[in-house]
């Protein structure tokens, strides 16, 4: 029902992210991957992922004002400009953590 729901019908990011909803909690609660697989089947022409652990695990609840972005597009993403601004403190304030990983 909430794949044809007329929220999702016209909707790729909805519908692909409620289908990935669907097939994780087919996944988890049924604790059956062969019927997760089935579920993914109904959705891979539509979503475009080739296998069902490429889906998102989704969040909880669609919320039509956000937006999926690509982070690496920097003039699109806030967070990726922020970053890119501030690369070097950044790079700066991760270096000590750096150093110990490398000393084990």
């Amino acid at each position: 029902r909430l794949l044809k729901a007329d929220s999702c019908a016209g909707d790729v990011e909805c519908f692909c992210t409620t289908g990935a909803s669907l097939v994780t909690e087919v996944r988890m609660f049924d604790r059956n991957s062969s019927k997760a697989e089935a579920v993914f089947l109904k959705l891979r022409q539509k979503c475009s992922f080739h296998t069902s652990w490429q889906m998102p695990t989704p969040h909880r609840s669609f919320n039509p004002s956000l937006s999926g972005r690509p982070w690496w597009d920097v003039e699109r993403f806030a967070a990726a400009r922020l970053l890119q601004d501030n690369r070097k403190t950044v790079l700066d304030e991760l270096q000590p953590f750096a150093a110990k990983v490398a000393e084990r």
